[in-house]
This record gives structure tokens, C-alpha cells and sequence, in this order.
């Protein structure tokens, strides 16, 4: 029998409620004309390793650790789900559209793009089916509503259907949060290579190239992520769990060597993933990076190079003083869906690969960084381990893993990727050259600041996003989305939004008319 803990929670639930107040008693609907809540300043962090463009930090994020209860029985994850989020005014439907203007040059969400998006740069995207046609679905967005290509879902294999249904139900909800987005049609590209020119959406992008084009939430942020309160309640249980002063002496890194494609026998050693391993055993006293499994390619010799390691739990990784990241994307990112929220020094390695908000968590304040030579990683390493040993909890790390929960818990809650995903998708809107068929001259893309009210057209928000209007029926949409059907996906299943925000995107869902322009 599960023990009783209602009393507990109410208690936490509280406490939680007055520390993250700064975060979420503004009034969100007037805020929402601002590219980031809260007159957030920022300052620009060069890279070590020339990462092209940088990162940005946020100053003075407000990083007090929480004290609190939780349950011994459950995962700190687990136990933050438990936690109930109030529905707040975070959660209305906003008046007015996320501004695009980049502000000092600070991206709100990851894109790299020279120029305008030609329709014929869609076409070719389209036709290089790039990691297959299983990879690359085309969406419309057209008065409220979300519309995908017929037979596109046909062709999703049965075991990436909950990717597709994941990034759907998000996409559902910033057209709940955002009523008035305008009329757009996009390539969303859910695998996780890097593309160079292509107008597509994809988890992550590469920096170098001058067209590396547009991130998106991955999959994996999504269904790891909480509201506000939940994610104080995460943060404090994972640094009342893993006390600083009780850290193993060691930088800690698990993984698993994947891929189907076999690697050239002289390459082997200069994997990523062997070269940190090799390292490792090298300077164990300092580094207990293992490897988990490897796949079947892997020649004799090389398996008699590398050590198995023991399975860690993905939280037990606190109970260290650091822990490496080597993985360097936003697909199969631990970055993004954990390490950000954990009470521990990361040590990342440097790369030109990102994700969406990567560009926002700067080496130096949030985390240390290395090179992907890894020369310098034995000597940073042990470094940090000797601090953590010597200090504990006052160790100048421990201060960047502060910083580094206060940038998580402003940017990265439920609504801060909602907010993030449709900079995204008006950022695209505003540079493509071609209008849907009933939308309004392209030409208004150059001159339409989407945070102000319009009298028309896109850009004018209704406020409440359940206003319908009677002048269209169902039938009337799609006959306007010939070759598209509409999405219908059920909130929120996958992300675990507050019960009455899921309900309020369901009923929204469940209208066949469009919201009113």
C-alpha cells in the first residue's frame, strides 16, 4: 500500500507556491507581447572552442535551492509529477503573439537562416526526403486549426508513432495559447540529423552552416517537462537527495555505442564515445566513463579495449561530484530533459550542434565545457572533482548549477517551450514568400509586427482563444486544405499539462469552427 503523503504534499505544495511567486503571479497575458517574460537582460558569452554565435546568459535568475519533502519510493521526476501545478494565468490563451524582433540579438529558440524561405526551397526539402519519407511531415496551420498531409501518419512506423503524437500535441497546444497564430504551412523534420539549407523544423541544427535552419522542442524535452511549481519541486528534491558534501570523488558518464552503420576499423578509436572510455581508464582516479552495450560490428580487439560498466540510474548520477556530457544533440538530449535540472556540475563538451535553447545555457556560468579533443578534459575534471571535495555546497560550481536550474525553471517549464516553439514557427511564417491560398499578401511578412493588435488578419488575438465564429463551418476548412487532413490529438497525454489546461485544449480541439480572426 502506498503510503499516505496528502498532508505532506499540500504542505510542499505551499511552500513551492511563495518561493516560485516571482515566477508566476505576473500577469502572463499582458507579458506575452515580450520575446522573454519577465525584462529578462542578458549577457554574451564568447565560446572557448569559436562555437559559432556564442551563448547568452541570464542575469541574476533567482537560484535559491528549495527545501522540501518527497517520497523515497519515487524518482525525483516521478515525485515532481506528483506534485499538482496550479492552473495560473501562465496557462491562458494569450492576447497578442511572441515578438520576433531578437532583441540585441538573442534568440528566443535556436535558427540560423540567410535570407528569405523561396517556395522553391520548400519543394526541394521536400523532395530530398532526407532520413527517409518516415522523417519529414508537412503541416499547415490555417484558421486556428492544425492540418497534416494526407498519408503522411501512414507512413510513421509503429514505433516512432509516439514522436509524431508528442510534437502534434504540443503544436495543439500553442495554437490553444496562441489563438491568433497566422496561417502557415511547414516541414517538420523529427530525426536527428543535422540538414544544411533545408526549411525544415528538426530537433537540433549545426551551427557552421549559414543555412542550418530551424530547432524544435525534441521529443524527449517534451514529455520530461513540468510546470513551474512541479520543477521547484524537481530541483529541491534532487539537491536534498544528493547533498554536495556526499559526492563520490569522480566525473561520472555513461552511454551506449549505437548505429547500424559500421565504422572503418582505423576510425573506431576516434569515436566520440571510445575516445572518452579510453581516456577514462587511463585516469580512473578522476573519470568513470563506461560504456553500456555496443552493437554487433564491434571487432574483437576493440571489445577487449573497452570495459562494460554497471546500468546508473540517470538521477544517481548526482550522487557525483560531476557528470561528462559528450553527446552534443538535441535528439537524444539528456541535456535538455535532465541534466539542466540536476543539482550537479556538468562538464559539456564544446560542439557546433544545438538544440533549441542550448544557445541560452552559457559555458563558464552554467556549466564547464571542453574540447572535443578532450585534452583538456583530465585536467577541468579534476579540477572541479578536487572543488566539490574541498567545498561542498560552496563551491564555485555549485554556484553555475544554480544558474543553471534559475535559466531551466524560467525558460523550460510547460509554457516556456509553447513559447519557445512558436517563435519558432512565426520566425518561419515571416520569412517564406508565398502565402497560403485565402491568407493575405506575402508582402505584409516585412511590415507586420506580430505583437501588435490588428484590426485583421494575422496578428489580431480574441483573448480567450474560445471564441468561435458561426460564418464557417467544418466542411468550409477543410475544403480550404485540399490534400491535408486535420490532426486530432487529445490533451495532453504525452507532456502532462495541469488537468484543467488539458481539458480546456481538449474542449478547444473538439470545435469543428474556426477560432475567430
Amino acid at each position: 500500500m502506498m503510503p499516505t503523503v496528502d498532508l505532506r504534499m499540500r504542505r510542499l505544495t505551499i511552500v513551492l507556491l511563495s518561493v516560485v511567486v516571482t515566477l508566476s503571479c505576473h500577469n502572463h497575458t499582458v507579458a506575452a507581447k515580450a520575446t522573454f517574460p519577465f525584462n529578462m537582460h542578458f549577457e554574451h558569452v564568447a565560446s572557448e572552442f569559436n562555437v559559432p554565435g556564442g551563448y547568452f546568459a541570464i542575469k541574476s535568475a533567482g537560484h535559491d535551492a528549495l527545501q522540501g519533502r518527497q517520497r523515497a519510493d519515487l524518482s525525483c521526476h516521478e515525485f515532481a509529477r506528483s506534485v499538482p501545478e496550479p492552473y495560473s494565468d501562465r496557462y491562458l490563451p494569450k492576447t497578442s503573439l511572441p515578438s520576433i524582433k531578437d532583441d540585441d540579438g538573442v534568440l528566443r529558440a535556436y535558427w540560423q537562416w540567410n535570407g528569405s524561405i523561396s517556395r522553391a526551397d520548400f519543394e526541394r526539402a521536400k523532395l530530398r526526403k532526407i532520413g527517409g519519407p518516415c522523417f519529414l511531415n508537412h503541416y499547415r496551420i490555417q484558421k486556428g486549426r492544425l492540418f497534416i498531409e494526407k498519408g503522411a501518419s501512414l507512413r510513421v512506423p509503429e514505433t516512432r508513432k509516439d514522436f509524431q503524437l508528442a510534437f502534434e500535441e504540443m503544436l495543439n497546444v500553442v495554437l490553444y495559447l496562441y489563438p491568433s497564430m497566422p496561417d502557415m504551412e511547414f516541414l517538420l523534420f523529427w530525426s536527428d540529423d543535422c540538414v544544411n539549407g533545408l526549411p525544415v523544423l528538426a530537433p537540433n541544427v549545426c551551427r557552421q552552416y549559414a543555412n542550418a535552419g530551424f530547432t524544435l522542442p525534441s521529443n524527449s524535452v517534451l514529455r520530461a517537462s513540468l510546470g513551474q511549481v512541479q520543477m521547484a519541486a524537481y530541483h529541491s528534491c534532487l539537491w536534498n537527495r544528493y547533498p554536495p558534501h556526499a559526492r563520490k570523488p569522480l566525473a561520472v558518464w555513461r552511454g551506449t555505442l549505437t548505429g547500424s552503420v559500421q565504422v572503418p576499423k582505423e576510425q573506431l578509436k576516434s569515436i566520440t564515445r571510445v575516445k572518452l572510455h579510453l581516456l577514462s581508464e587511463n585516469h580512473s582516479n578522476i573519470i568513470d566513463a563506461k560504456i553500456n552495450r555496443f552493437p554487433s560490428w564491434i571487432p574483437e580487439d576493440l571489445r577487449s579495449l573497452i570495459h562494460l560498466g554497471d546500468h546508473i540510474h540517470s538521477e544517481d548520477y548526482n550522487s557525483y561530484s560531476a557528470i561528462i556530457d559528450v553527446d552534443g544533440n538535441g535528439w537524444s538530449d539528456r541535456f535538455g530533459n535532465s541534466l539542466i535540472h540536476y543539482a550537479t556540475p556538468i562538464i559539456k563538451m564544446a560542439t557546433n550542434r544545438t538544440a533549441f535553447f542550448e544557445h541560452l545555457f552559457a559555458p563558464g556560468k552554467t556549466f564547464l565545457q571542453f574540447g572535443p579533443s578532450m585534452e583538456d578534459l583530465v585536467d577541468k575534471a579534476g579540477k572541479l572533482v578536487s572543488d566539490v571535495q574541498h567545498l561542498g555546497g560552496k563551491s564555485e560550481y555549485f554556484d553555475m548549477v544554480r544558474a543553471m536550474q534559475g535559466t531551466s525553471q524560467i525558460l523550460m517549464d510547460h509554457v516556456g517551450i509553447a513559447e519557445a516553439f512558436a517563435y519558432l514557427l512565426l520566425k518561419y511564417w515571416s520569412l517564406v514568400t508565398w502565402t497560403l491560398e485565402d491568407s493575405h499578401d506575402p508582402g505584409h511578412r516585412s511590415l507586420l509586427d506580430p505583437t501588435k493588435e490588428q484590426n485583421d488578419g494575422p496578428g489580431r488575438g480574441d483573448g480567450d482563444g474560445l471564441t468561435v465564429s458561426g460564418s464557417s463551418s467544418a466542411a468550409a476548412i477543410s475544403a480550404e486544405v485540399n490534400g491535408f487532413e486535420e490532426v486530432a490529438v487529445k490533451c495532453c497525454s504525452f507532456t502532462h499539462l495541469p488537468a484543467e489546461f488539458a481539458t480546456a485544449v481538449t474542449m478547444r480541439l473538439s470545435r469543428k469552427e474556426p477560432v475567430q480572426r
